[in-house]
């Protein structure tokens, strides 16, 4: 057997846990699966009661323009790196998730969304509904390791991609004073 990363092993340690207690599967079931929708509902929801009318044109360009550099940057690194998913370097492991793609791991696209999605409540918002995004983000992260679909390294090079896409986002409007 070859030598485990430390994510290999994280990982092997958190999958372990899977199926010794029903409460906690279904819980991360619906962080990893279902989270992120209502995720996003809620900020088209905040978009049209919580951030305020002058503000709204900010907000899209910072979610609109986030999202396309980092899902750019993502598949880059996809398509570079060829990291598989968890699945393929270990078929033993249990999936509570099955994921709309085998190809592509790293970085995870539901923390980059998730990452996003904080970040842009980060700019916008009033503190409080940022640190309640924060929070619901790293459920989601954790969601989607605990479910068996994504190494921690994963979700480290998401949170780096959202991160990396949001800061060029912000210095670029920043120089056209949109920010």
């Amino acid at each position: 057997m070859k030598h485990l990363s430390w994510s290999h092993k994280l990982f092997l340690h958190i999958n372990a846990l899977i199926g010794k207690n029903v409460f906690r599967d279904k819980v991360m079931i619906f962080f990893g699966k279902r989270l992120l929708f209502v995720f996003a509902l809620s900020a088209v929801v905040f978009f049209f009661f919580g951030v305020l009318p002058h503000e709204r044109m900010t907000f899209l360009i910072l979610t609109i323009g986030a999202f396309v550099c980092a899902y750019g940057l993502s598949y880059s690194l996809a398509m570079a790196l060829r990291l598989p998913r968890p699945i393929r370097e270990f078929p033993h492991i249990r999936e509570l998730i099955i994921p709309l793609g085998r190809w592509k791991s790293f970085p995870s696209d539901h923390t980059i969304s998730a990452t996003l999605l904080a970040m842009v409540h980060y700019f916008i918002s009033p503190y409080p509904v940022f640190l309640l995004s924060l929070f619901v983000a790293l459920c989601i992260m954790a969601g989607r390791v605990y479910c068996g679909v994504h190494y921690p390294r994963d979700i480290i090079g998401g949170i780096l991609v959202a991160l990396i896409a949001t800061l060029a986002i912000v210095s670029v409007a920043a120089l056209f004073t949109i920010v």
